[in-house]
């Protein structure tokens, strides 16, 4: 199995990415979120949750409307599921 690199080769690759991405973390500039699919985790989906639903007054982001589902015992809409895994990743 090979490491991939967060290396841009000169054949590939664009400007506009390097503008994206922090090569030498590997994430993102903005959100902070990592680059390379396998290294995703909660910390990632929690940033992702907060944006699309959480944020989205100020940066018109989604509206949770009707996206309802189990967690755990409860039936939460999608809002209430970014609190409680952001709440639970603060107490990290």
């Amino acid at each position: 199995m090979t490491l991939l690199q967060r290396e841009i080769d000169e054949a590939s690759g664009d400007k506009k990415f390097e503008r994206i991405v922090d090569l030498a973390t590997g994430l993102t500039r903005r959100l902070r979120l990592k680059i390379i699919p396998t290294l995703i985790d909660r910390y990632d989906v929690a940033i992702v949750l907060r944006v699309s639903f959480l944020d989205d007054r100020e940066n018109g982001g989604l509206a949770s409307g009707n996206l309802n589902g189990p967690f755990g015992k409860e039936i939460l809409d999608m809002r209430q599921v970014a609190q409680r895994l952001e709440e639970a990743l603060a107490k990290r």
